[in-house]
């Protein structure tokens, strides 16, 4: 006659199954960030690569936005890129003489996948809480290191800048012929701290990515006064212009060249700073 289980028994067994999959869930954990990680590393890919396709077609990278970088600002460069990100349909939807609050609803809340870091966010996800709400991004492209107001004032030196009082557009041999486009930012993880800010626009930078009114949607400054955020939970400083992510200890970029590498949260200052701008003379290593 087979014997039964007595409790004892069965306890033990519960517990040593609840031991393993203690041992087990850090480390599926970290198989999910690193899947997570290569998708993150696989979208800046994508937008460094819609950037180029639109210099080769106009012959210098994307402004900020269409128009000034005020309340008369249209489209941000993320919509200009979306045609070679392969979302015709929705850039048709635009109207590039229209100001965000005048764009249809229907196409200013379509998310494009390419936008989100499946570490921080994935599609779909609550949209930003402004008139209309739109599409949000979690990458910014690099406005240099803070010296004027507006982030996308030429004079930060960035690699996306605002075309206004008669400043011109980057382009890929200005860089070239500058500090070089292997050490140059293009396009970073944005900062958003805590989803309890997921959306929130203005000053909170997490407002619609079609939206050019507003540069800090859309572009973010690092070095000087602006280290990267330390992780999801940094509130310290004006961490609305601030890049940052939801990797452990890094915070991914993509380079005016196109490769994209993890940068630490706790680079100096100074060494951001220079990959930040374009035209400072440096060669920094990181």
């Amino acid at each position: 006659m087979r014997r039964a289980f007595t409790l004892i028994e069965l306890l033990v067994v519960i517990a040593i199954i609840g031991v393993l999959i203690g041992l087990l869930l850090p480390a599926v954990q970290k198989v999910r960030e690193a899947a997570a990680r290569i998708r993150c590393t696989n979208n800046l890919k994508q937008l460094a690569l819609a950037m180029h396709d639109y210099h080769d077609n106009f012959g210098q990278l994307p402004p900020c936005s269409v128009g000034g970088s005020d309340a008369t600002a249209r489209p941000s460069w993320c919509v200009l890129v979306l045609p070679y990100l392969e979302q015709q349909n929705i850039y048709q939807g635009f109207d590039l003489s229209k100001t965000y609050a005048n764009q249809n609803p229907n196409v200013v809340n379509k998310q494009v996948p390419t936008f989100l870091c499946p570490s921080r966010r994935q599609n779909p996800v609550a949209l930003s809480k402004e008139s209309p709400p739109g599409a949000v991004t979690d990458y910014a492209g690099c406005g240099g290191s803070f010296v004027r107001y507006y982030l996308s004032r030429v004079e930060n030196g960035g690699v996306i800048v605002q075309p206004i009082n008669g400043a011109s557009r980057r382009t890929l041999d200005h860089i070239t012929n500058q500090d070089g486009t292997s050490t140059t930012f293009m396009i970073g993880e944005k900062h958003v701290p805590l989803p309890e800010k997921f959306g929130t626009p203005y000053s909170y930078g997490d407002g619609c990515l079609y939206q050019g009114s507003w540069p800090r949607y859309t572009i973010r400054v690092v070095g000087g006064p602006d280290p990267l955020a330390k992780g999801p939970q940094d509130t310290s400083g004006d961490y609305g212009r601030r890049f940052g992510s939801y990797h452990p200890g890094v915070c991914q970029f993509a380079f005016v060249d196109g490769h994209v590498a993890s940068i630490d949260n706790n680079l100096d200052t100074t060494t951001l700073r220079m990959l930040a701008v374009v035209n400072d003379g440096g060669s920094p290593s990181y």
